[in-house]
């Protein structure tokens, strides 16, 4: 289980006792582990740079490549991204020697504002190829020399180099490193037996490949940190590489299954493709996880709602747990409701549990011979939050009996169920009392109290005495548990129906908008600018293969989430190999330009009234935020409707409600409007702000924002600031939200590594 509650993430921050360098944050306490002051490379602390007319992509020599793989992505379904590295290579420091490959030279891509250096990428290598590194150190005697705890076995040979198959440099794959005498070369190559899961006793890969190679993930970042005479490098060096496939990957599109939590996974046909394979896979810190099959499948879809188990009386209308087989906390570890119930983690399991850092799940194309790589998708980003069983001792906390021993009067249900999710958290759901069984015991009722969304329920007594009338009863007690919901009010997912292809070329150019342009790179710019436009086929060819680039999918999501003059994203997804990004958009465009103006007019006229000069950051965030509050309202219609589609994305007719002109021009809006509304307000007055979201474990996904102030960035809530106190979650730190407040930050509103700059510990 990974994260905190409501807590910063792990990551490097600035150093509070050297404000020049970086101190890494383990997600509880400062660790001794820096960057100096003189090698610190932080990625910017500030807010996303603005233009309103984005640079064209950076440009460099470098070697012809072979065409590309089709890229894999979360295809729209998702509303959480997926990782991606820092922004995109700024400054191109010409020919040099790279230690990592012998006999070559390569460009060394240098951004002063990121953690790595890039090389450009080797693309459809065979499944063998070993890297020939040429040294003049001993490899084992500076791996040693970096061992974070030299007398541990465990993080052997991964120091002067390691291999991730993540853009994040999160994940290790299985590779060997060898050396036969110090000084020699140093080979890296492929340790991916890729284990047939039962299908063939040998290894996933064709007939006459040697049993280690890569060829289980569809992309590698070889990462050294040594230089050749084996001193360390300023900055480590990241070279992306490719492997023939033996199959294409499959592109897999998440989704709701149903209307009770459960997911479901799509996908194209592969050609060549006999069956799929649906597969989780366990990530650990030495790259030596567990593989484990779900489910075989001819078709093309699979969904989690037939994966249950049920211990209840065979009357009960729900089950004890959903989702089974997608657990993304470590099989070893313990749930939130469990440390709740007073469990301790055994001593003997505790290195065990810590080494996993959490599941995959993806789909293989295979026609019984030949496998396609695993398209790795983090499976607490896809499927964290669904529900797998009752937090029994959570859930137990809330019961308030009577002196009979059962519950006295409807009144004193609980209002919401909690339950433990996929990500070993406690989370809780609006609760409701199922009509459609309802047993007598004697003197007492037994009704089931289930969640919404969600097939989880358990039974409760309800004396008879206290609840003459039921079907009454019942009624007056699901409106009063769905009107005590808390305003959150984010989609799990878009409501995704496939695109049509427009009958258009793709649009390679930047287009001239007059309103701000939000993003942390050139990339994430030139997309915003043409969400702004609605751009429907965008040409992204001069950007996606820069080093160091983010992918394309998280770098869109950073540019739909921190410009709110972009409305309503239906979905999106690449074409042509990779170059062309397909973007669908819930309103005319005609109607969204006019939008666009009153919307501006609108912002300019607010700062211009409750912002004057002289007013300090701190000064101006707070007129904003009560001018927010004292003049919109919470659209409870449009959550409503939200609860009744469950997972599905915006409700038809409420599409206001999710960007700033509900808040702004209507008065009325869910949590993202007010986080938009915000937004542009905000960064119209000079306030450095983002649009944060993430999930509220009390009632799930919401958005929120963060401003840069006094030298830090700052939580601001505004929707919970309505309503309350105004002040409540006002320039707080992320530990500052609390009990029912309590949250954890998704990664779909930032690319991934740059997510840690904007935490307060």
């Amino acid at each position: 289980m990974s994260g905190t509650t409501g807590g910063t993430p792990a990551g490097w921050y600035q150093d509070p006792w050297d404000a020049r360098g970086q101190r890494y944050w383990d997600g509880s306490q400062w660790t001794s582990h820096v960057h100096s002051a003189d090698a610190a490379t932080a990625v910017p602390a500030a807010a996303p740079a603005v233009s309103a007319s984005p640079a064209s992509a950076p440009s460099g020599p470098g070697a012809p490549t072979p065409p590309r793989r089709k890229r894999r992505g979360l295809m729209i379904g998702l509303v959480s991204g997926g990782v991606a590295m820092a922004a995109v290579i700024a400054l191109v420091v010409g020919f040099v020697v790279v230690p990592a490959f012998t006999g070559e030279q390569q460009t060394i891509y240098s951004d002063k504002s990121a953690l790595y250096d890039y090389t450009d990428p080797m693309l459809a290598l065979e499944r063998n190829h070993q890297f020939e590194i040429d040294v003049d150190y001993d490899l084992d005697a500076i791996d040693a020399a970096h061992a974070p705890d030299p007398d541990s076995s465990r993080g052997a040979n991964d120091w002067a180099f390691e291999v991730y198959y993540d853009p994040a440099l999160t994940k290790k794959a299985e590779f060997s490193v060898f050396q036969l005498d110090p000084g020699d070369e140093v080979t890296i190559s492929g340790d991916e037996m890729g284990e047939a899961f039962g299908e063939n006793p040998g290894p996933i890969a064709e007939e006459g490949d040697p049993l280690s190679s890569w060829g289980m993930h569809d992309k590698y970042y070889l990462v050294s940190r040594a230089e050749k005479d084996g001193t360390e490098r300023a900055k480590p060096l990241v070279t992306e590489f490719t492997v023939q496939p033996s199959l294409e990957s499959p592109d897999v599109t998440f989704g709701k299954a149903a209307e009770d939590g459960t997911i479901s996974l799509t996908w194209a046909p592969v050609d060549g493709a006999e069956r799929y394979l649906v597969v989780t896979h366990e990530v650990t810190d030495d790259g030596n996880g567990s593989w484990e099959i779900l489910d075989r499948v001819e078709g093309t879809e699979w969904s989690s709602a037939g994966a249950i188990e049920d211990y209840e009386v065979k009357e009960a209308p729900f089950v004890s747990a959903q989702n089974v087989g997608l657990d993304s906390y470590s099989y070893r570890g313990i749930t939130e409701d469990e440390i709740t119930g007073g469990y301790e983690q055994p001593e003997s399991e505790e290195e065990i549990a810590a080494s996993t850092l959490g599941y995959d799940i993806g789909v293989i194309a295979t026609d019984g011979q030949r496998y396609s790589s695993f398209p790795a998708y983090d499976m607490e980003e896809v499927a964290g939050w669904l529900p797998r069983e009752v937090a029994f001792h959570t859930a137990t906390a809330l019961k308030n009996w009577g002196a009979s021993g059962y519950i006295e009067g409807i009144e004193n249900v609980q209002k919401v169920l909690p339950f433990t999710s996929v990500d070993g958290r406690t989370r809780s759901t609006v609760a409701y009392i199922d009509e459609s069984v309802i047993l007598d015991y004697g003197d007492r009722w037994i009704v089931p109290l289930r969640g919404r969304n969600t097939q989880l329920g358990e039974w409760i007594p309800i004396t008879k005495r206290s609840m003459p009338d039921p079907a009454a009863a019942i009624a007056q007690f699901n409106a009063a548990a769905l009107a005590a919901a808390p305003p959150t009010g984010m989609p799990r997912f878009d409501e995704f129906v496939a695109p049509e292809v427009p009958d258009e070329e793709p649009v390679s150019e930047t287009p001239q908008v007059a309103y701000p342009v939000f993003g942390s790179s050139d990339f994430v710019r030139f997309l915003a600018a043409h969400l702004i436009a609605q751009t429907a086929l965008i040409d992204i060819s001069a950007y996606v293969d820069a080093p160091g680039a983010p992918d394309p999918y998280d770098a869109l999501e950073e540019a739909r989430e921190q410009n709110p003059y972009a409305f309503n994203i239906s979905n999106y997804s690449l074409r042509d190999g990779g170059d062309t990004m397909l973007v669908t958009y819930a309103l005319p465009t005609e109607e969204v330009q006019t939008m666009q103006a009153n919307l501006k007019q609108r912002v300019d006229e607010v700062v211009g009234s409750v912002v004057s000069d002289g007013m300090s950051d701190r000064e101006k965030v707070t007129a904003l935020n009560g001018w927010l509050v004292d003049n919109a309202e919470y659209d409870y219609a449009a959550f409503d409707s939200l609860l009744d589609v469950s997972y599905s994305g915006i409700p038809a007719g409420h599409e206001n409600a999710w960007n700033a002109t509900g808040t702004m021009l209507q008065g009325i809006g869910v949590c993202a409007s007010y986080a938009y509304a915000f937004n542009a307000l905000a960064n119209a007055a000079g306030v450095q702000t983002i649009v944060v979201s993430g999930d509220v474990f009390s009632g799930g996904p919401h958005a929120w924002n963060k401003v840069f102030v006094d030298g830090q960035w700052l939580a601001v809530d505004p929707t919970w600031n309505d309503g309350g106190d105004p002040t409540q979650y006002l320039m707080i730190p992320d530990s500052g939200f609390t009990d029912s407040a309590a949250r954890a930050e998704d990664s779909s509103w930032m690319v991934d590594s740059l997510i840690p700059t904007y935490a307060t510990p």
